[in-house]
């Protein structure tokens, strides 16, 4: 559960101004990602997986960007919780003022959203970067959302 730092009362030209620089922000990086994902189909051709561990990088900038976004517009504090099973999983300590967390996940793990919100999937995709997995996560989408230009293209 994601909980907004501080509630924040803008006016109207101050909402335009945001929305205007959080859309430009994610179209510009959504657009830097694909561009460098059809740069990639030159690798397809050599060995090694070099296509495959472009990708998968390619994949990690994208969580950077999720919780960049996360981080500039929406700032939020993150209360985890897990059942008996996963307790080790999550470790916890106190940095003066701040309690800090680290995820040691498995190396195989399967997250699920059941969208009680819009913006689980970027939750969870920033739960995957505190735990250092954000460049293998794959989510499952609706298959006709891969060919919206740029949105759809960056996540598949």
């Amino acid at each position: 559960m994601a909980i907004p730092s501080e509630p924040q009362s803008l006016n109207l030209v101050q909402w335009l101004v945001r929305s205007v620089v959080f859309f430009g922000f994610y179209v510009f990086h959504c657009t830097l990602i694909n561009l460098a994902q059809f740069s990639a189909l030159l690798l397809w051709p050599f060995p090694n997986n070099l296509f495959h561990n472009f990708i998968i990088y390619t994949q990690r900038c994208y969580g950077n960007i999720l919780v960049s976004m996360n981080q500039f517009f929406a700032p939020s504090k993150f209360i985890i919780t897990v059942d008996k099973s996963a307790k080790n999983i999550v470790s916890t300590w106190s940095d003066g003022n701040n309690s800090k967390f680290e995820l040691d996940m498995p190396e195989r793990l399967i997250l699920m959203a059941n969208h009680q919100i819009y913006a689980d999937w970027i939750y969870i995709w920033v739960l995957s970067y505190f735990g250092n997995a954000h460049g293998a996560i794959k989510i499952i989408l609706k298959d006709s959302l891969k060919w919206i230009p740029l949105f759809g293209w960056v996540r598949y």
